[in-house]
């Protein structure tokens, strides 16, 4: 990431080493120069926690691991199932082989992750008809799932009795940043859904100024509790480094929803992003 020639560098020339740092992961929407996400251990056992919790993941939980570690939702999948004391099955099979199913039913995997293409292969393999009896959970994300194909899938998941997280995440915010319940799924497909367990959104203006009504497009901000606690602390050069990374997102509010504060909003799962990054806007 930096240059070799540190040797003319004076200590405060250098760059900062970032304490406890654990692992740099490159966002999906990279292009251009190679950019890296700088994760402490802090971060990701942070996200892990939260995402245990809110999945309800238990030790008898075991996930076919179907998206590659490099990539942060891959590595949220292995975290998380870790942390909560479960197990995770290796395989290099794509979905459409049929050894992966072989596989999954051979070893009773409870869950599936995939990203929008992969849900595109399980529609076209007739997800309602696929024998998998001890898959329990699906969960979604790394790109937004058109609306029409997310209520499929989580109609067909309600009548098979398993729950379909649709997720929302950054990889510089470690992975996930809000979620739609099961029951929520089929009733607001184009919604992220409501924070995790421990983070908190807002949408801000061009200005920096909190909108906190319907109807305004602005950007939307994700930080930790800590962070959003220390938003309005003065100045400190001793400040500690939040346990997440914030990053900025554009984002509208709904302007049908009746709901008179965003953090209500949110909540209730009234949040319609546009196509987002990090630092960027891009429009539908």
């Amino acid at each position: 990431m930096y240059s070799v020639a540190h040797e003319r560098q004076t200590t405060a020339q250098r760059p900062r080493c970032i304490r406890n740092l654990r692992c740099c992961s490159p966002p999906s929407g990279t292009t251009g120069s190679p950019k890296l996400v700088r994760l402490t251990a802090a971060n990701l056992v942070a996200n892990a926690a939260s995402i245990v919790e809110y999945l309800g993941l238990t030790p008898d939980e075991r996930a076919i691991m179907s998206l590659p570690f490099n990539y942060s939702y891959g590595l949220s999948v292995l975290n998380s199932h870790l942390h909560a004391g479960a197990s995770v099955l290796l395989t290099n099979r794509s979905l459409m082989d049929g050894a992966f199913w072989r596989t999954l039913n051979a070893h009773e995997a409870t869950s599936l992750a995939g990203v929008p293409y992969s849900y595109d292969m399980l529609l076209s393999l007739r997800l309602a008809r696929i024998d998998m009896p001890t898959v329990r959970m699906l969960t979604q994300a790394g790109g937004r799932m058109h609306p029409d194909k997310l209520r499929d899938v989580a109609k067909i998941c309600r009548s098979r009795g398993i729950r379909f997280f649709p997720m929302y995440g950054q990889t510089e915010a470690i992975a996930r940043l809000a979620y739609l319940a099961p029951e929520e799924a089929a009733e607001k497909p184009a919604s992220i859904g409501r924070t995790i367990p421990g983070g908190r959104l807002w949408l801000e203006r061009d200005d920096g100024s909190v909108i906190a009504a319907g109807g305004e497009t602005g950007e939307l901000v994700y930080a930790p509790m800590c962070q959003w606690a220390m938003r309005n602390a003065p100045p400190t050069s001793h400040r500690p480094m939040p346990t997440m990374a914030c990053c900025k997102l554009a984002a509208s509010l709904a302007s049908t929803q009746p709901e008179p504060s965003a953090a209500a909003s949110l909540l209730e799962g009234a949040w319609h992003p546009h196509l987002a990054g990090c630092g960027r806007t891009a429009r539908d």
